[in-house]
C-alpha cells in the first residue's frame, strides 16, 4: 500500500471547509496523480450494486461498440480532435464551439429553424461524460468501449469542466462495477473524484443541483472505495450533514427551483445514492434515511403524481431534461421516470406504480428486476404541495404549478408560470411547453420563458422585452386546485366526472394563452381536439407554433390565444 501515500490523501482539502469558502486557483493545480493508487485499490473493489438482465440486443449492441445517444437518436460522434474532445468515430452536422460536439440540425431541430448560430449548446457535452451508457451497459450486462477512459482523462477536457460533472459520472461508474472490466479506470475516476470535487465544489449565493451533484459524487465515490480501502469511507461521514440539509432544502415539496426536471434530477441522484448507501454501508444508509426519508418520500410521490404512462411527465418550469442515473432504455428520453420510481420501490418510499403502459412498463420490468425488486400494483396518485398540484389515475392527468420566484432558484432560470395548468387525457390536451431555456438565442429563450408560451393569463411579466420573473404566486388546496397570482387573478382548478373546470377570477381585463398539441377543429360549441372539446371564456385565434416535448427537440404545435377573458369570472372547460 506504499504507493497511497504518494496520493497525499491526507493533505485533499477538507469538504466541510470547501463548503463555505471557495478555494484559490493555485489549490486546483496541485491535485493529485491517483493512478497508482487505483491499481492497488481495483484488485479489492468488489461492488455489485445491479442484477445484469436480458435487454434489448441491438441496444446492447450499440453501447457495446460505442454509440451512445444525443437528442433523440443514437449517433456515433465525432470527427474532431481527441485530444480536445471525445470522438468515437465519423459524424456529420453542427458542431458546439465550447465542447467541439457534433449534432444534427434535422435531429435537434425537427420543425422550427432555429439552429444555434448565434450561440453554442452547452448542454450536449453533458449526455456523454456522465457516462450514462455505462450504467445501462451494466443492466444489459455489456461493458462500452475501453476507449472512453482515454478521452475522459482525470481532470482535463470538458469531463472535468465543473464538479457535477464529476459527480454525477462517478454515480454512473459506480453503478457499472457489475459488469464493467475495467476496474483499475473506474477507480481511477472515483479516487480523482475525491481529489477534484472539493477544491471545485460549486458554492454560491443561490443553493443548486450543481452542489447536489458534487455531494452525490463524494458519497458514492467514498462509499465505493471504502469497500476496498477503509479510510476512503470516511469521506462520506464528512459530507453527511450537508448532504442531508441540502436533500430536505432542495427537495422542500417540490425541487426548490420549481421545474419538474430538476425534480427528477435531484430526486434520482438522492435516491441512486441512498442505494448505493444500502449496498455499502448499512450504518451509513440508515443514517442517511433518519435524516431524509420524509423529504424523499414526499418528493417520491409528487414525481408518481405527475408520471405519464409512457414514463415521461410534463415539463414545467426550466428545464434541462438533466438526469444523475439512467438506467432505463435512452429511446424513452431524459424525461422518463422509471429509474427514479424503480430505486424508491426498491427503498420501500412506494408501495404503487403510476399506470405505465407498452415500452414503459417493460423497462419498469427490466430495471426493477436489476434492482431485486417486484413489480407493484398500480395506484392512483395526487398532490396537494405548495409549489405544485396534480391529479393522475393513470387515464386523467392534471396539474397546476404555483412556484413562488422566492423560493431559491436564480432570476434566470424562471418561467412565467405561476398558474399555468397541463391536462392529458390519452394523449396531451393542454401542454405546457415553456422549455429550451439553454440556446444562445436570447429571443428564442426569452420567448420560451415568457407568459406567451404557457397555459397562464397575461398578468405579471412581458414579452418582447427584458424578461423578469417577479410574480408571486401564492397556493392553497381544498378538495380542488386554487392559486392566487398576484393581486387581481384568482384560478381555481376542479375536476367533476368527464369535465375540467378552470375558473379565473380578474378584477380587470387579460389575455391567455394555451398551447395545444394537435390542430383544433373550430366548431359553434368550442375547439374539438381528438380527445377532448375546449369551450373557452372569450373570442379567440389558433395559431401554428411549437413546442418543446423534451430538451432539445421541438415539434409543431398550436397557440390559442384567448382575449377579453375577465373582468370578474372566466371559466375554461375543458369536456375530455
Amino acid at each position: 500500500m506504499r504507493w497511497l501515500a504518494d496520493v497525499r490523501t491526507d493533505e485533499l482539502p477538507n469538504i466541510l471547509a470547501a463548503l463555505v469558502k471557495r478555494p484559490g486557483y493555485d489549490q486546483r493545480l496541485v491535485l493529485p496523480k491517483v493512478r497508482k493508487a487505483a491499481e492497488l485499490v481495483a484488485g479489492r473493489l468488489e461492488v455489485r450494486l445491479l442484477s445484469p438482465q436480458r435487454g434489448d440486443g441491438k441496444e446492447a449492441e450499440k453501447i457495446r461498440t460505442g454509440y451512445w445517444r444525443a437528442a433523440g437518436k443514437w449517433i456515433s460522434s465525432c470527427s474532431c480532435s481527441k485530444t480536445f474532445y471525445p470522438c468515437y468515430g465519423g459524424a456529420e452536422g453542427l458542431f458546439d464551439a465550447l465542447s467541439c460536439f457534433p449534432f444534427s440540425h434535422k435531429v435537434h431541430y425537427t420543425v422550427v429553424p432555429v439552429a444555434p448560430t448565434e450561440g453554442a449548446d452547452i448542454k450536449f457535452p453533458w449526455f456523454f461524460t456522465r457516462a450514462y451508457h455505462f450504467a445501462r451497459g451494466a443492466l444489459l450486462g455489456v461493458s462500452p468501449p475501453r476507449r472512453f477512459f482515454d478521452y475522459v482523462r482525470p481532470y482535463y477536457g470538458p469531463g472535468w469542466y465543473n464538479a457535477m460533472e464529476a459527480g454525477l459520472r462517478a454515480l454512473n461508474l459506480a453503478f457499472s462495477l457489475s459488469t464493467v472490466p475495467y476496474k483499475v479506470d473506474v477507480a481511477e475516476q472515483l479516487l480523482a473524484a475525491l481529489a477534484y470535487i472539493p477544491v471545485n465544489l460549486e458554492v454560491g449565493i443561490y443553493t443548486s443541483n450543481h452542489l447536489m451533484s458534487d455531494l452525490y459524487g463524494l458519497a458514492v465515490s467514498s462509499l465505493v472505495l471504502g469497500t476496498a480501502w477503509r479510510p476512503m469511507a470516511r469521506f462520506s461521514w464528512r459530507i453527511l450533514e450537508p448532504l442531508a440539509y441540502e436533500l430536505n432544502k432542495q427537495l422542500d415539496g417540490w425541487d426548490y427551483e420549481g421545474a419538474t426536471a430538476y425534480h427528477l434530477l435531484v430526486l434520482e441522484g438522492a435516491l441512486a445514492t441512498l442505494y448505493v448507501a444500502s449496498m455499502t454501508d448499512r450504518r451509513y444508509a440508515e443514517k442517511l434515511w433518519s435524516m431524509t426519508k420524509a423529504a424523499l418520500k414526499e418528493a417520491t410521490e409528487l414525481l408518481a403524481s405527475i408520471t405519464l404512462p409512457d414514463g415521461s411527465f410534463p415539463l414545467i418550469g426550466d428545464n434541462g431534461s438533466d438526469r444523475a442515473l439512467v438506467l432505463e432504455s435512452l429511446e424513452l428520453d431524459y424525461t422518463s421516470s422509471i429509474t427514479a420510481l424503480a430505486l424508491a420501490k426498491r427503498l420501500g418510499l412506494l408501495e404503487a406504480f403510476p399506470k405505465l403502459e407498452g415500452k414503459a412498463r417493460e423497462e419498469a420490468e427490466l430495471v426493477l428486476r436489476a434492482l431485486d425488486a417486484p413489480y407493484p400494483e398500480e395506484g392512483s396518485f395526487s398532490s396537494s404541495r405548495p409549489w405544485l398540484h396534480s391529479y393522475n389515475d393513470g387515464r386523467l392527468l392534471v396539474t397546476l404549478a404555483c412556484a413562488r420566484s422566492e423560493k431559491g432558484a436564480p432570476t434566470g432560470h424562471h418561467h412565467d408560470d405561476k398558474g399555468s395548468f397541463t391536462i392529458w387525457k390519452d394523449g396531451w390536451v393542454v401542454v405546457d411547453p415553456g422549455v429550451f431555456t439553454y440556446t444562445g438565442m436570447k429571443n428564442v429563450r426569452d420567448l420560451m420563458r415568457s407568459h406567451f408560451f404557457h397555459s397562464t393569463l397575461k398578468r405579471c411579466c412581458s414579452f418582447p422585452g427584458a424578461f423578469s420573473a417577479r410574480c408571486e404566486a401564492l397556493c392553497r388546496f381544498y378538495g380542488y386546485m386554487k392559486v392566487e397570482v398576484v393581486e387581481g387573478w384568482k384560478r381555481e382548478i376542479s375536476i367533476k366526472n368527464d369535465r375540467v373546470m378552470i375558473k379565473d377570477i380578474l378584477n380587470s381585463r387579460g389575455s391567455m394563452s394555451l398551447m395545444l398539441v394537435n390542430e383544433p377543429e373550430e366548431t359553434p360549441e368550442g375547439l374539438r381536439l381528438p380527445n377532448a372539446m375546449l369551450k373557452l371564456p372569450g373570442s379567440y385565434e389558433v395559431k401554428e407554433a411549437f413546442f418543446s416535448p423534451a430538451y432539445g427537440i421541438l415539434r409543431k404545435g398550436y397557440l390559442v390565444r384567448v382575449h377579453d377573458v375577465g373582468p370578474g369570472e372566466a371559466v375554461t372547460e375543458v369536456v375530455l
